[in-house]
């Protein structure tokens, strides 16, 4: 360090007092700089260094205090990811002493720092150099989350819009295998065949489901549950699910609150957890769900990516498995990523379970280390139990359908369109089907008394469901409709807003489904009346 602070002596000169406070402010200024300077002459020695340099580097007061460059260097190349081409650089710079330089240092440690070099120039000569290190590693860090979350959202995008289309294809495929099997003797040979194309499209409808919940684009049935009553519910099955060399532990807080999310779709995503605890267990272990209940403040919400403050319930799921690397951790909610064998597995488990809870307004972190198992951490905000009641998940299917009735089908996919029709002309039903938006309206202005029924489409191309039924009710305010649809965009929002997600059916779906929530629909209605 500089002598410049200490008392000047007896008959000292004005001049060696402004050049003592010229020093004394070139100190400060050194020291206060959220960059960490270093100063050397041409020889390579130190001349001059302020503390940042010091902590950014860790470099021990005594190194620095000798001025020897020989003692710094090994020093700063045993923290480096790349010491040599460090080392190349410093000795390109000793070469040419008039040049700038300027690049990034990755340590071993994960730390970033921006360099800056460039000659110290005194009458026309260059007498040293100053380096300066600026920590980017959070910014790195940003950027990378950044860049992450865009690439995210641009496959959520893609998957919507494929799973809209492909959708439309397996209700297709879906339905026109149950009437075939409907048609069918049950000796037919053709049976087994049509069975198959059933399952796989069945299969396929499973895939379309984890991508539209990766890419939040699903119609959530959100209901206030207990997470006590729902993890319970599903104990019999994990147990079966996970082997009985794996131990099922619940850790259950008395009363941890109450959320709103959609059941089944929990359900599912717990099931996925589940799973990939038993396969990081093959020779058994341990599989622990815990509730409870969490007050999150200002400072751990923004660490959470900007969560609400207030009251959340916390699930963990915790295995004592073989656990996951760093590289692994970072990529495992991505879609399509899986450390399965070929054939094992989707990579869409994961995704899927994430963007349940961030539909339902949480979070999921992931805490895991090679041979220390794993843990997902679930935050789900509480909500005032007297907003709402649990009420019980419906386990019988509908009554059988009411038929007689009348109904309008807005419908722009061809074959779908032509099956539902069928389908619903086989159970009684008089179908007019339009196949869009426009064809709908200039049926229904011939007509003199309402459809008993709109079913129509959300996304269609020149009209969307909605303003469809706006556009009816204009005319006919007490029109009951049903909304059908593949994908859930900004159309599909304004539908949960409006609180008709009762009246909602998921594709895809066969004859049997669309029949009882048609027959739903239309008692619903006439119970209202009578």
């Amino acid at each position: 360090m500089s002598d410049s602070t200490k008392p000047l002596p007896p008959g000292s000169t004005n001049a060696e007092e402004q050049l003592r406070k010229s020093a004394s402010l070139l100190r400060a200024t050194l020291d206060s700089t959220v960059n960490g300077i270093l100063v050397i002459d041409r020889a390579g020695k130190v001349v001059e260094w302020n503390r940042r340099f010091a902590e950014m580097w860790r470099m021990p007061r005594e190194v620095m205090e000798s001025s020897d460059d020989e003692q710094l260097l090994p020093w700063a190349l045993r923290q480096l990811k790349s010491p040599e081409q460090f080392l190349g650089k410093v000795r390109h710079l000793y070469d040419h002493p008039d040049e700038d330089s300027h690049d990034f240092l990755d340590f071993q440690d994960g730390r970033v720092f921006e360099r800056w070099s460039l000659p110290q120039w005194l009458d026309g000569e260059v007498i040293g150099r100053v380096w300066s290190f600026l920590d980017i590693t959070d910014r790195k860090r940003l950027e990378a989350e950044f860049l992450q979350a865009q690439k995210m959202e641009a496959i959520g995008q893609l998957a919507g819009g494929v799973a809209h289309d492909f959708n439309n294809l397996l209700s297709a495929v879906l339905g026109y295998s149950e009437l075939l099997l409907m048609r069918l003797a049950e000796d037919d040979p053709h049976r087994r065949e049509v069975g198959e194309i059933r399952k796989a499209a069945e299969r396929g409808a499973s895939l379309t489901r984890q991508l539209l919940a990766y890419s939040r684009r699903q119609v959530m049935e959100s209901r206030v549950v207990d997470l006590n009553d729902l993890v319970s519910r599903l104990t019999e099955l994990l147990r079966r699910v996970i082997g009985e060399d794996i131990e099922l532990i619940l850790e259950l807080a008395q009363r941890p609150g109450r959320v709103e999310v959609d059941p089944a779709q929990m359900e599912h995503a717990l099931m996925n957890l589940a799973v990939n605890a038993r396969d990081a267990m093959p020779s058994g272990g341990k599989l622990i769900l815990c509730t409870a209940s969490q007050e999150l403040d200002a400072a751990r919400a923004a660490r959470l990516g900007g969560l609400p403050v207030g009251s959340y319930v916390c699930l963990t799921v915790t295995d004592t498995g073989t656990g996951m690397d760093e590289g692994t951790r970072a990529r495992i909610f991505e879609p399509f990523y899986t450390t399965k064998a070929a054939g094992k597995g989707t990579g869409l488990g994961l995704a899927m379970v994430q963007g349940v809870v961030q539909q339902s307004g949480g979070h999921i972190e992931v805490i895991s280390s090679p041979g220390r198992g794993t843990t997902f951490r679930i935050l789900i905000p509480s909500v005032d139990a007297s907003l709402s009641h649990d009420p019980e998940l419906p386990t019988l299917e509908s009554p059988d359908p009411l038929p007689g009735g009348s109904i309008l089908l807005a419908e722009d996919e061809q074959p779908l369109r032509s099956l539902i029709a069928e389908a619903l002309g086989l159970a009684g039903y008089e179908v007019s089907a339009a196949g869009s938006g426009s064809e709908a309206l200039e049926m229904a202005s011939l007509r003199i008394e309402p459809p008993d029924l709109l079913l129509t489409d959300v996304i269609m191309p020149d009209m969307n469901g909605l303003e469809l039924c706006q556009r009816l009710r204009e005319r006919w305010p007490d029109l009951k409709v049903l909304y059908i649809s593949g994908y859930s965009g900004d159309s599909m929002t304004q539908l949960q807003a409006l609180e008709t997600r009762a009246n909602y059916l998921q594709k895809p779906f066969g004859p049997e489904p669309l029949r009882r929530k048609v027959g739903e629909v239309l008692r619903a209605s006439r119970a209202r009346i009578s």
